[in-house]
């Protein structure tokens, strides 16, 4: 695992201490506490190694190192050259090694795009959630048909054998079925005037390609929150509970959502619901005073309940009769977004009328539900 898995594997591992500790100890659940803090200050010490190497490589990195034999070295100064070579290929689809100008020369239709030391890039920003950082992403080389296996064994345990010479029974098979995965193409198109890309002195290169990557993953967490019609499928849940007042949700909704998900999901389940939603929760108390909303295992403010994180899906409906407006399991069980890859395409000709250039962003993608038979994600209904 890399140092961002350690770290959100311990995360997972203190939530979980800190459910058993709330919840009050046991015989059984103080063993457990154990060796739940045990694996832990395993975790924290490797994340403490990996901090230390990433540190000595990051110094290693701002060093030049003389070269060695046998071993091909880029210095900084070709590293910037291959960033040059990527805006000049933006700018005009030649590869060539020059320094970008500026627009000192004279007002243009760029010239808002100044040096950032003189006139930062003020962009607006909307949020698309974050239902692909809980998802399971699976990426594959090429985008055809797959099966994704599916298995539910929960049913079977073991049998007691009543006396000698008894012979075993005979096993019971677990439940194996599959779900397709074929994937669609997404695209999306960013236009540049010419006079923009001729004057600005800005991080042309970064500002495309967030752009790109921006708009593609706006895109795609909409598909897989709301599905395309296509090979995209919604997120949805299976079973779960209804509140108990109609337009309402409180403590006890929540709690029972809470509990209606199975323990082995419940230690890496998250809610999902919209910021408005979140913002209607935050008056509510438990039974004991306490406010609902807690911090995340990261810090951030309102960003748990019941010390599971908040994902949120900006279109997920809101608190009002009927609708369904939080979520409650294990994403990554319950949802696999499959991405095959990325294109990007360099457009001269087809806005030559319109002195503009294209540059479009081709991908392949597919999302299914994978609930295997026990329902890793469960929903709150608001009352009617």
């Amino acid at each position: 695992m890399n140092i961002v898995e350690l770290k959100h594997k311990y995360d997972q591992l203190m939530t979980q201490a800190n459910a058993l500790a709330v919840a009050g100890f046991t015989a059984e659940s103080r063993t457990k506490f154990d060796a739940v803090i045990a694996d832990s200050d395993v975790l924290h010490a490797d994340i403490q190694r990996a901090e230390k190497l990433e540190k000595f490589e990051s110094e290693q990195r701002s060093t030049q190192a003389p070269p060695r034999a046998g071993f091909e070295t880029r210095t900084e100064d070709q590293k910037q050259i291959e960033v040059r070579n990527f805006v000049k290929w933006m700018r005009t689809g030649q590869h060539e090694t020059r320094d970008m100008g500026d627009a000192a020369s004279g007002l243009t239709t760029g010239s808002q795009f100044v040096p950032t030391l003189i006139a930062p890039l003020v962009d607006a920003k909307k949020s698309y959630g974050n239902l692909l950082d809980y998802v399971n992403i699976f990426r594959t080389e090429t985008g055809g048909q797959i099966n994704i296996p599916l298995t539910d064994d929960v049913s079977n345990a073991i049998t007691l054998i009543s006396g000698q010479g008894t012979s075993a029974t005979t096993s019971t098979d677990p439940t194996v079925s599959s779900v397709a995965s074929n994937t669609d193409t997404a695209q999306t198109l960013l236009k540049i005037s010419n006079e923009l890309l001729q004057d600005s002195y800005f991080d042309l290169e970064n500002w495309v390609r967030t752009k790109l990557n921006v708009r593609w993953a706006r895109g795609f967490t909409n598909w897989i929150s709301q599905g395309n019609s296509s090979n995209v499928a919604a997120l949805a849940a299976n079973g779960g509970v209804t509140s108990a007042t109609s337009g309402v949700v409180a403590y006890p909704d929540l709690a029972a959502l809470y509990g209606s998900l199975d323990q082995a999901y419940a230690g890496t389940a998250s809610w999902v619901m919209s910021s408005a939603t979140r913002a209607s929760l935050m008056g509510l108390v438990s039974t004991t005073g306490q406010p609902i909303l807690q911090p995340s295992p990261n810090g951030d403010p309102f960003g748990a309940i019941f010390g599971r994180p908040i994902c949120f899906d900006i279109n997920r409906p809101a608190i009002a009769a009927g609708n369904v407006p939080i979520f409650f399991g294990d994403l990554s069980e319950g949802y696999t977004a499959r991405i095959a890859g990325f294109v990007v395409k360099r457009l001269d000709e087809l806005f030559s009328l319109s002195n503009e250039t294209g540059f479009v962003l081709y991908s392949r993608v597919s999302g299914v539900v994978t609930d295997a038979g026990t329902h890793p994600v469960k929903a709150l209904t608001v009352h009617a």
